[in-house]
């Protein structure tokens, strides 16, 4: 996998929350080490806020529908079915263009990717996927089932996203993946960029 996502649940959402949070969050990654520290996100709540948190909880549209959807309850009372709120189409789409357009500021070029390991390689590649899955279903699917709708969409940049999967769990071939990049990856934002202007 490529990130953790934790999201611990409060009593109440108040200005002492993010410093208990952030403390524990640093004491956290500190035990986990390298490597498995940059995975980690921590998120905050409570159930009375829901459906609109603070921004401070990082705990947004997307992030809410797929804890409702895929969260696994390690301790306390899962409180989902009464108190959950899923977040509308319009707010997914909405917090995506957000995201999407800040992730474009920091797109690096494609020898840099490459250089930088599969890792941030797969996310420039799959996100914008991911991101026009969104916008098209609803949803916010995991890379496989984004990969998988773009490509029986026919997707004129389907062989890079099938490619980025590959990439995540296995090696990868700088030079194929060059000319993979060269050809598609432009495209593939130009398609985002088509939809969330």
């Amino acid at each position: 996998m490529s990130d953790v996502d934790v999201t611990l649940f409060v009593d109440h959402c108040d200005e002492s929350v993010p410093d208990v949070v952030g403390t524990m969050v640093e004491s956290t990654r500190h035990e986990l080490g390298p490597g498995l520290a940059d995975r980690l996100s921590v998120f905050y709540g409570d159930w009375d806020s829901f459906a609109s948190p603070p921004a401070s909880a990082r705990l947004g549209a997307i992030d809410r529908l797929d804890l409702m959807d895929n969260g696994v309850l390690m301790w306390g009372a899962d409180r989902r079915a009464t108190d959950g709120v899923r977040p509308t189409r319009d707010e997914l789409v909405a917090e995506t263009a957000a995201f999407f357009h800040n992730w474009l500021t920091k797109r690096p070029p494609v020898g840099e990717l490459i250089d930088a390991g599969p890792r941030v390689l797969t996310k420039n590649v799959l996100f914008p996927v991911r991101f026009l899955y969104t916008h098209a279903t609803g949803r916010a699917g995991a890379n496989h089932d984004a990969v998988d709708w773009y490509r029986k969409q026919g997707g004129a940049h389907a062989a890079l996203a099938v490619a980025a999967l590959r990439w995540r769990t296995g090696d990868v071939d700088p030079s194929a993946a060059r000319r993979l990049l060269d050809r598609h990856l432009d495209g593939l934002y130009a398609e985002c960029r088509a939809v969330y202007v």
